[in-house]
């Protein structure tokens, strides 16, 4: 009945440690995460694990997709339409509106739905699993949060692992539910050990995948605490490109990755993507496109004024690379924005 929560730092192995756990386990598994992208990520590399095909004790979920799947439509005698993926606007009269007007469940409030229904999910999740892991943790919010915490009533196994700082997505949200449970990592802690999780920062703390100039770029600049756990790997610092001839061979190179604040497919650019959906991949080399403001931080070595959220996204861009980073002049990449008619 381990109730745990893994505070895991970029490249820290968390995806492994997970199909660690997997090898020769006979149990009924459950693997919940969030985002599309690290959906994929983890059935490919279970996958891998096990010689090309997905064990058939191992499934693995989108939270949304486990919500409404097992927790909620076994008890509907009306069934209801899918899934709303746009957010319901909260207001003092709809705390209780969990559908739209054709019958689907707004995302955000599947798992206040589930709590307020008092329905047997937890007996389900019981009956058909011995260990529950919930991947990219630092991404529920909202009533997502208390859905997670319910679990502590499981007598299976849960153990979830994330990053607090790379909390670049939310799950959901309604008002202020669990805002200030994420204001910091303080906070967040001790909102998991209120509810019988046992929070363990050291096991994941050092990273497998950035360098040690890499981590000691994070460090200094944002603030997070990772180490390089290869003493060897020491790295270049990331480096600033202004020069447009550097520039040029850096972006037509279509082997390394290109990392966008965000609307990466509105630039000519091969192999890219923003940087919150970034997650989970490992590139021997990234390039890096910063928000002006950003790239001025950058020059100025100052940090002190970038958002929470924003500076979750930079870090998750920074901690991609096995090798390099370059830090790309954004006045450069709108060279290569693409103009849409209406401009």
């Amino acid at each position: 009945m381990t109730k745990k929560i893994l505070q895991a730092v970029a490249g820290s192995g968390k995806t492994q440690l997970i199909i660690d756990n997997l090898i020769n386990n006979k149990n009924q598994i459950a693997i919940i995460t969030y985002t599309e992208v690290n959906q994929k990520v983890l059935k490919d590399r279970i996958i891998s694990a096990f010689d090309g095909a997905l064990p058939s004790n191992i499934h693995v979920f989108g939270l949304f997709q486990f919500l409404y799947i097992f927790c909620i439509l076994p008890y509907e005698t009306d069934r209801p339409k899918g899934i709303n993926f746009n957010t319901l606007t909260t207001n003092a009269h709809n705390q209780y509106i969990y559908k739209d007007k054709f019958g689907c469940f707004y995302k955000d409030r599947l798992s206040k739905y589930v709590l307020d229904s008092h329905n047997s999910y937890i007996q389900r999740i019981d009956t058909f699993f011995s260990q529950v892991y919930i991947d990219e943790v630092q991404d529920f919010g909202g009533d997502d949060l208390n859905w997670l915490w319910s679990l502590k009533s499981c007598d299976a196994d849960v153990i979830a692992v994330g990053d607090y700082f790379q909390g670049t997505f939310q799950t959901s949200s309604r008002g202020n539910t669990n805002k200030k449970v994420k204001s910091d990592l303080a906070n967040y802690k001790n909102a998991f050990e209120e509810n019988n999780y046992l929070f363990d920062d050291k096991t994941l703390r050092n990273s497998r995948r950035c360098t040690q100039s890499t981590c000691q770029f994070v460090r200094k600049n944002l603030g997070i605490d990772i180490f390089a756990d290869d003493s060897n790997a020491i790295g270049e610092l990331p480096r600033i490109i202004q020069d447009e001839d550097i520039f040029l061979e850096l972006w037509k190179n279509k082997q390394i990755k290109k990392l966008f604040y965000q609307e990466h497919v509105k630039y000519d650019c091969s192999n890219s993507m923003n940087w919150g959906e970034a997650k989970g991949i490992t590139e021997e080399d990234v390039c890096v496109i910063p928000t002006k403001g950003i790239f001025k931080m950058i020059l100025n070595n100052n940090f002190g004024a970038i958002a929470s959220r924003t500076k979750a996204g930079f870090y998750v861009a920074c901690t991609r690379a096995k090798g390099n980073i370059f830090f790309l002049d954004p006045t450069l990449a709108n060279k290569y924005k693409i103009k849409s008619i209406s401009e």
